[in-house]
């Protein structure tokens, strides 16, 4: 089975833009194996049991210019330490990393993230990112 899953906090800037994301491919492109995920990312364990194949959706801050889409490829190795996902207390590294020691990482897992610009409080994406989520929903639509 194949799932997507935004991750990201909505209060928080730029940090929504996988939840924006997953949003969107519900609502636009009418795809129905993605899932919003809001909650703790410990859940993100059990919402990846059962799945071949997982695209997740998140924020990142690497030094790279807002906007940027970075397409990383975390089946084998480690999510690199010099990119930091969202603000979630629990990374995603460390998550995706006990998935990997317990057996429970699906054979195929890819991380789309987007490079934030801002990520204090506040409820609005920067310019930069939101048309990074255009590009890739439009991208969704010819898929």
């Amino acid at each position: 089975m194949r799932r997507a899953i935004g991750l990201g906090n909505v209060f928080r800037g730029d940090d929504a833009a996988g939840l924006e994301i997953a949003r969107r491919l519900q609502t636009e492109c009418g795809r129905t194996d993605v899932i919003v995920h809001k909650g703790d990312m410990t859940d993100l364990l059990d919402l990846m049991d059962g799945c071949d194949d997982v695209v997740i959706f998140d924020a990142v801050t690497s030094g790279a210019p807002a906007g940027t889409i970075h397409l990383i490829d975390a089946t084998s190795d480690p999510l690199p330490t010099t990119m930091r996902f969202s603000t979630h207390a629990l990374g995603l590294q460390d998550t995706l990393e006990l998935a990997r020691i317990t057996g429970r990482l699906p054979a195929k897992v890819e991380i789309v993230g987007i490079e934030a610009g801002d990520c204090g409080f506040g409820l609005e994406l920067t310019p930069e990112v939101a048309q990074a989520i255009d590009r890739l929903i439009e991208g969704a639509f010819h898929a």
